[in-house]
This record gives C-alpha cells, structure tokens and sequence, in this order.
C-alpha cells in the first residue's frame, strides 16, 4: 500500500486528491519485495550452514589424508605450523567464502534484476541518475583488481614468515636462552613483523583509496536523484509516495554494488587460501606403487 496524504499528492496515474486527503494505491512496494528476499536469506542461510560444516569436514579429511600419505622428505620440507594452517586456517577462510559470500551472489544478483525492473517501471528518466556511477565503478575495481591481488599474496608470503618464525624460535627457546641470544632474536623478530607492516599499510592504503572514491561516486548519484526528485514532487509530476518507493529501490540497487566491490577483495584471499590447500591435495607422492605390479603368489615364503 502506498499512502499519499496532503498538497503533495497530485495527478499521477490519472489519480487527483485534494489538500486533506489520503489516496490509498495498491500496488508492489519495496517491503513486498524486501520480504520475499528475507524469506530467501533465510533459506539459503540454513542451506548454506549445513553445506558449508560437510564441506568443511571433507577438506579437512581430504588434506590430512594426502599428508599421510606423502612421504617424509616431502612432509620435511614444509613446517608444522604451515602444514597446521592450511588444515585449519585456510580450510576456514574459503569455507566462510563459501557459505557467507558465494551464495549471496544469488541473492543480491535477484535484487539488482528486481529493483531495475521497479525503477524502470516508476521513472525510466530518474533511473539514468543510478547507472551513471556504475561504469566508473566496474574501471576502479578493475583497474586496481591486479594491484590488491600482488599486494594480498605478499602479504600472506610475509605473514607466512612470522609464524615459521615464532615457531623455530619457541621450538628452541631453551637454545636461545642458553646462549644468551634474546636480543638478537627481539631484533630478528621486530625485521620480520615490520615487514610484514609495511605489506599490511599497503595494502589497506589501496582499500582505503578505491572503496571512498566509489563510496563518492554512489553518493552523488543519491544526491542527484534526491534534488531531480523532489522537483519532480514539488511540480506535482511525483508523489511523495512513488518517490518513497522510488527509493527504496535505489537502496536495492546500490546494495549489490557495494556487496559486489568489496566481494572482489574477499575472492582474491580466498583463492590464495584454495591455492595452498591445493597444493597439498595435488602433490605427487615421492613413493609410487608400480605401474605394472607382478601378483605374487600367495603360497610364497623366505626368511632371515
């Protein structure tokens, strides 16, 4: 229902109401739409929890599975601390990838198709002020997409260095202890965490960048739309009450644009987490069976 009350209610739709009263109008609103999307979260919310624990369980599984099988100068040749975060932390990430992020494509791509439709429907011209910021939009994330990428990678190379670190340094605590050797290992220590300072700073520098200047462009395009708009209901050529609606599906609009924007940052952490733990599952063992084995017969025995 929209309600349409006092002077600003005018001939829309072949409607005319005077000062004083209230034109009730049926018709599909944002909220109408806004309850289907819930209905739908919810859904694919429980759909995803239990999809995203089995898949969870079954990478898990899988990894230690495939280290049990390599062979010790390849199980060597990778720390415990490495091995243990590939089975734990980076199984996490790509699993809240893939139960937060990836199904919320669906529904915030549902979204954006039925708010244009809406918007186009309510004011075809008006509409135009919401696509102007969009290929401004797509050339920043794509222009930095590369950038965030390397940065996102040496960062994790870097964070990768501090923990093989600590763990050598903890591993013979009594070594460094005996020899006196404290102050040198705080300065090898504070080398390593610095660097790994300087890749974090650069990389939340370019977030900090590309992020408000679209956050910008988005909000101009609202201002725009706000000061067309109200023109359009102060001439009477809009109610209030299609400007209302009008709105909220602008609100739907930009919602998957900036779901869509930070959704790149997210990826490229994902992938480099399904990179490592791949590199795990796809590993040849040192130690094959033969590609012809001979069948031995059963009955036959040797000693010592």
């Amino acid at each position: 229902l929209q309600l349409v009350a006092g002077p600003v209610a005018g001939t829309s739709a072949g409607t005319t109401a005077a000062a004083g009263q209230v034109v009730v109008r049926q018709g599909t609103g944002p909220h109408d739409v806004g309850a289907g999307l819930v209905i739908l979260g919810v859904l694919q919310s429980r759909v995803s929890a239990i999809s995203g624990n089995k898949f969870t369980l079954m990478m898990r599984t899988l990894l230690y599975e495939k280290i049990s099988t390599l062979s010790i100068s390849s199980i060597s040749r990778k720390s415990t601390g490495d091995l243990m975060g590939r089975i734990t932390g980076d199984v996490n990430v790509v699993q809240a990838f893939v139960t937060g992020q990836l199904p919320s494509i669906f529904s915030q791509g549902a979204s954006f198709i039925f708010a244009l439709i809406f918007l186009l429907i309510l004011n075809p011209v008006m509409s135009l002020f919401v696509f102007v910021p969009i290929p401004l939009v797509v050339y920043l994330v794509a222009k930095f997409w590369s950038v965030m990428q390397r940065r996102n990678v040496k960062n994790w190379v870097l964070a990768h260095h501090v923990n093989l670190f600590l763990q050598d340094v903890l591993n013979g605590i009594r070594v460094v202890k005996a020899f006196s050797k404290e102050a040198e290992e705080t300065n090898r220590f504070y080398t390593v965490s610095h660097n790994l300072f300087d890749a974090n700073l650069q990389l939340n520098m370019v977030s900090l960048t590309i992020f408000p200047v679209i956050g910008l462009l988005i909000g101009i395009s609202c201002n725009a739309i706000w000061g067309f708009g109200g023109m359009d209901v102060l001439n009477q050529k809009m109610t209030y009450g299609e400007f209302a609606a009008f709105w909220g599906y602008i609100g739907m609009i930009f919602n998957p644009l900036n779901f869509f924007t930070q959704f790149l940052d997210q990826y490229t952490n994902t992938a480099n987490c399904a990179q490592r733990m791949f590199e795990i599952i796809d590993a040849i063992p040192e130690i094959t069976d033969a590609p012809n084995p001979i069948d031995m017969d059963t009955t036959m025995q040797g000693n010592i």
